[in-house]
């Protein structure tokens, strides 16, 4: 259940119980003896591989059960990998031990989650007076460590007043699932993604006499200060528009929106160990970049969660919000899939997006995936000052440049 019905089931007083806990075996000697070792010896990323690869299939409950023993409080462990798990534990039904896991993690997201599940009580699905006055102190944390962070206004107000310290008709600065606002053409049906800049909606386009149509609708927090980022997504999107890349819809600068086509096949983030054709996936985007490369720009944010697959799972590259023209003053990019020499400050170069094509095949083959040709893309891309120049050379070394067009 995402966070926005969670929170709107607490706000109109409904409680569906909880779901029953998932029995947990024990592990085998072997496998939980292996992933305390990994943790105890600082190899985070096999304990990690461990987990995704597990998620969602029999063995997962035994490398939960290991990775609960071994990440306990006061363990030094990366924030990605308590997140990972505790976000499996909430699946799980088990609450308590998903607030114990985030109590380890120093960020504002944690602290959000936190207080969601406080909010929705840790064992029985009722919450008591101390949970949610523990919650209310935590999106106070979250709101001191980042005041635009999306939704932790709208939490904190109407905890408050759910508390009686504050005024029920309080609002958020944008449109949300719980106010969302006159001016908006749409009908937001959930959340699907938030960032820094913005918020991702999945929502409803009355079309009129053409029906209703399912848009992708991404909402920036500040409409003073996003203006020219967003007019910018959208004109870089636009300019490269064809097969591999989002369609843009509408534009709405004053409001602070953008429409976007829905790609009802998620992102390959939240798909990483799912079974396709990954050479095909690959090819695609490069193709795409190809064309962006030759047209004298940089993508700047190559990274699963901006690859976007459509109804046909035909893979599609999303948010040209940092697309730049090649030689331009660099980024900041993303953290994890940006390359040495932009986190250096050099300027954009196609070489960004190689490194993003690099990082997304290490995180497919972390992730379980066994196709030999993701060894070769990562083992290619990642070559940092050897990697190939633009998406074309890469195309080239890997002998794809003849395959028929997309």
């Amino acid at each position: 259940m995402g966070i926005f019905a969670r929170l709107r089931e607490r706000l109109l007083g409904e409680h569906p119980p909880p779901p029953p806990p998932v029995p947990v075996a024990e592990a085998p000697a072997d496998l939980r003896g292996s992933i305390v070792a990994s943790i105890q010896a600082g190899r985070f990323d096999q304990a990690m591989a461990a987990l995704r690869s597990a998620r969602g299939g029999p063995d997962e409950h035994l490398v939960v059960d290991a990775l609960t023993f071994a990440l306990t409080k006061g363990v030094e462990a990366p924030e990605l990998l308590r997140l990972e798990l505790a976000d499996v534990l909430v699946t799980r039904g088990d609450r308590r031990g998903a607030h114990d896991q985030l109590a380890e993690v120093r960020s504002p997201a944690a602290a959000v989650l936190r207080g969601d599940l406080l909010c929705e009580g840790l064992d029985d699905g009722v919450a008591t007076a101390a949970d949610l006055d523990r919650a209310l102190a935590l999106y106070t944390e979250a709101l001191a460590g980042d005041v635009d962070a999306p939704g932790v206004r709208e939490r904190f107000e109407r905890l408050r007043a759910r508390l009686g310290g504050g005024r029920e008709a309080a609002q958020p600065s944008f449109p949300t699932l719980l106010a969302p606002g006159g001016a908006l053409p749409f009908t937001l049906v959930r959340e699907v993604a938030r960032g820094g800049a913005g918020v991702v909606y999945e929502a409803r386009e009355d079309l009129g006499a053409a029906g209703v149509r399912t848009v992708a609708l991404k909402m920036i927090h500040d409409k003073l200060r996003g203006r020219d980022a967003l007019l910018a997504e959208a004109r870089a999107a636009i300019r490269f528009r064809g097969a591999g890349v989002i369609a843009i819809h509408d534009l709405d600068l004053d409001e602070g929106w953008l429409s976007m086509a829905w790609m009802s096949g998620g992102s390959l983030r939240g798909s990483l160990t799912t079974p396709r054709d990954l050479r095909a996936v690959l090819e695609s985007l490069l193709k795409t970049l190809a064309d962006v490369h030759a047209a004298g720009w940089v993508h700047g944010d190559v990274k699963p969660a901006n690859v976007l697959f459509d109804e046909d799972d035909a893979p599609t590259l999303g948010d040209f919000g940092l697309a730049r023209p090649i030689g331009s003053p660099a980024t900041q990019g993303t953290p994890g899939y940006a390359s040495a020499a932009r986190s250096n400050g050099a300027p954009a170069s196609p070489r960004d997006d190689v490194h993003g094509i690099g990082c997304i095949a290490r995180d497919l083959l972390e992730a379980g995936q066994t196709d030999p040709v993701l060894t070769k893309v990562r083992d290619l891309a990642l070559a940092e000052d050897q990697a190939p120049p633009d998406a074309g050379a890469l195309l080239d070394a890997l002998g794809w440049r003849t395959l028929p067009a997309r």
